[in-house]
């Protein structure tokens, strides 16, 4: 499992804190200079995840056997939220991972 780079957590919590919308701190993350491509993939991660809206009925889509409007995660992709979305102080941050991890159960 990897571990939660510093640099990305730091620039993560300061795109949550200087935005008002996960757009906008997407933006801000993208921006950042990573350095490591481990921070670079995390980075990247959690740039979609702020992407990304959750669904709000997508388990009664998946039963009725609907198409999903949503692309599908990477297995590391759902490592890194995971990873971060227990971390990250800003509770909307926090509250948008963990939905966005509830939608792939």
């Amino acid at each position: 499992m990897p571990q939660i780079e510093p640099s990305v957590l730091t620039a993560l919590m300061a795109a949550a804190k200087s935005t008002v919308s996960n757009a906008a701190a997407a933006i801000s993350l993208a921006a950042m200079d990573a350095g490591s491509s481990t921070a670079v993939e995390q980075r990247d991660a959690l740039v979609a995840a702020l992407r990304r809206q959750p669904s709000k009925v997508l388990k009664a889509r998946k039963e009725a056997g609907e198409v999903l409007p949503i692309p599908p995660t990477t297995p590391a992709q759902l490592e890194i939220w995971s990873l971060y979305a227990d971390c990250v102080g800003d509770p909307l941050l926090r509250g948008h991972l963990h939905h966005l991890l509830l939608d792939e159960q």
